[in-house]
This record gives structure tokens, C-alpha cells and sequence, in this order.
């Protein structure tokens, strides 16, 4: 075949753990950065969380998000065009992994192995007569990189609050509350930053997010 090569590694990363591994090596870093933290090595800290928020949002949520897996008897087909009446331009066994992105009709478009985030004029029908195609993330795995991935942010935006990084502070709050409304330490520290920046807009937003913190959790003493 001319475009199936070995995939490659995460663009910046020297270490792309197999999927197996992402969740429990998070979990080490942030437990190392907690120990850190609790021990006031704020600076110590700070790269653990990092080290841990990379590999569930780069590499569990991120890289191993696009990749797929041929999991039944094939050859698969990959065709010229989203047709079956499209000509084949290669053929997958069942093992094979591929990345891509997958539309609303179930046909998959093939991504560069060479070049992550180029697709390629090749697709593959994810289910198809003799073959089939599913994603290597199961819901069970995206499920737990959310908790560990919400439980880093926190950390971080605790981390920044202690080094006066107040918008960096708010923006790691906020990325827990985009997914979770109604998380009263996301919300108490995001209040804490927006009123340190001390812009108007900023103080309502700390105003609206002590009120909801407030009502959701009225014994919160943070």
C-alpha cells in the first residue's frame, strides 16, 4: 500500500504510553504532585499536574481519541470515496489500527500516519458487510480520563492561586466547569482569581460564581 504506514508519535512528545497505562500513570503524577503540594513544594508540585494533565487530555482525550481499530474477520476495504461503488485502494486486516474521523454516515476518513491532522482521499465504512472498524477509547476509559482530567485542573488552578497566576487560575477552573456547572471548588476558585484580576467584569463573574457555590453547597467553607 502506498498511504498505510506506522503511525506517528504525539507532535511534541517525547513518550506516548500505550493506552492501558495513560489513567494509571496520571493518577501517579497526580498523587506525587499532591504529596508536593500538601508538603507546601508548590514548585515541585506544579509539573506533576502537568505531567499528569498531559497525559489524559494530549494523549488519552487527544491522540488515542482519533485512533480506531479493525476488529473482525476482513480484509477491510478502504475505498477511493465514502461509496462502496468507490474504487479500493487498500485493504486492512482485522488488528490493524488506523486513525481518522468519523462523519454522521459511518464512513471513516483516513488520517495521514505521516502527518497527523491531514486526511487522506481514502475512507473506510466503520461497519460494513465482513468487516468492522471501532474505536480504540471506550466510553469506560473517557469516563475516567474526565474525572482525572477534572481533578488536575483543580489542582493546577489551587497551584496558581498560591503563585498569584490569577488568570491562569480562572482558566483552569473554567475547564472544569465547562464540563461541570455545578462544581463548587471550580466555582470558589475561579471567584478567588476573577477577584484578584479586578476587572469589572471579572468581579461579577466571582459575584455569580460565590452565589451558585453558595446555594449549591452552603456548608463549603473553601
Amino acid at each position: 500500500t502506498i498511504w498505510l504506514r506506522p503511525m506517528a508519535p504525539v507532535a511534541g512528545s517525547l513518550q506516548l504510553p500505550a493506552l492501558k497505562d495513560c489513567i494509571s500513570l496520571a493518577e501517579v503524577n497526580k498523587e506525587l504532585g499532591n504529596a508536593a503540594f500538601v508538603k507546601g513544594n508548590v514548585e515541585a508540585a506544579a509539573p506533576k499536574y502537568e505531567e499528569a494533565l498531559r497525559l489524559v487530555e494530549d494523549v488519552l482525550l487527544g491522540w488515542y481519541a482519533g485512533q480506531w481499530h479493525i476488529t473482525e474477520s476482513g480484509p477491510a476495504p478502504v475505498f477511493a470515496a465514502p461509496s462502496l461503488s468507490a474504487a479500493v485502494v487498500d485493504k486492512l486486516e482485522p488488528g490493524a489500527n488506523l486513525r481518522g474521523v468519523c462523519g454522521e454516515d459511518s464512513w471513516l476518513q483516513v488520517e495521514d500516519p505521516q502527518c497527523p491532522s491531514a486526511l487522506l482521499d481514502a475512507w473506510l465504512l466503520v461497519d460494513g458487510k465482513g468487516w468492522k472498524a471501532e474505536p480504540v477509547l471506550t466510553s469506560d476509559l473517557i469516563e475516567k480520563g474526565q474525572r482525572v482530567r477534572a481533578a488536575v485542573h483543580l489542582n493546577l488552578a489551587q497551584v496558581c492561586i498560591k503563585r498569584r497566576h490569577w488568570l491562569e487560575a480562572a482558566a483552569h477552573a473554567t475547564q472544569v466547569l465547562e464540563v461541570d456547572p455545578s462544581n463548587c471548588k471550580a466555582l470558589y476558585r475561579r471567584a478567588v482569581a476573577c477577584i484578584n484580576i479586578q476587572t469589572l467584569g471579572r468581579v461579577e463573574q466571582a459575584h455569580a460564581d460565590l452565589q451558585l457555590a453558595s446555594s449549591l453547597d452552603p456548608a463549603n467553607r473553601e
